[in-house]
């Protein structure tokens, strides 16, 4: 069963409650694909008004989390990330998409590719791998 895209926004901030989630928006959730949105604060910006890679690979990861809850039910909160590749294509400075596509996996690990684009321009691309953990 695939959680809706509210349901998951709910499982993200009772998952992270020191976290001001309203940065974030799932706009898609499937077995296949996840869309993950995130407005840019003034605090996500280094010098020169670009916004900071940990804030990049923050919503790389958090849509690979989202991804195995989608997938596995909210009984896989405890999934942990087990690497994370990150490349960094060009700046960015507004909001991001981050789509987070299963690429596979086999007993309790699944591999996943996020791309991240602002606007048309693709960013970033992160490959994440996580161990699938049931509370």
């Amino acid at each position: 069963m695939i959680l809706d895209p509210e349901a998951l926004h709910r499982v993200l901030a009772e998952g992270f409650p020191l976290t001001d989630c309203r940065v974030y928006r799932v706009a898609e959730a499937s077995a296949a694909r996840l869309v993950l949105v995130r407005t840019i604060a003034p605090a996500d910006l280094r010098p020169g008004a670009i916004v900071a890679g940990p804030v990049l690979m923050d919503l790389a990861d958090s849509a690979a989390w989202l991804h195995c809850i989608a997938r596995h039910g909210e009984a896989a909160r405890a999934s942990v990330t087990t690497d994370l590749t990150m490349h960094f294509l060009a700046p960015a400075h507004t909001e991001i998409h981050a789509e987070c596509t299963h690429e596979g996996g086999t007993r309790g690990r699944e591999r996943f590719t996020v791309h991240l684009r602002e606007g048309e321009t693709l960013i970033g691309l992160a490959h994440v791998g996580y161990a699938i953990r049931k509370e």
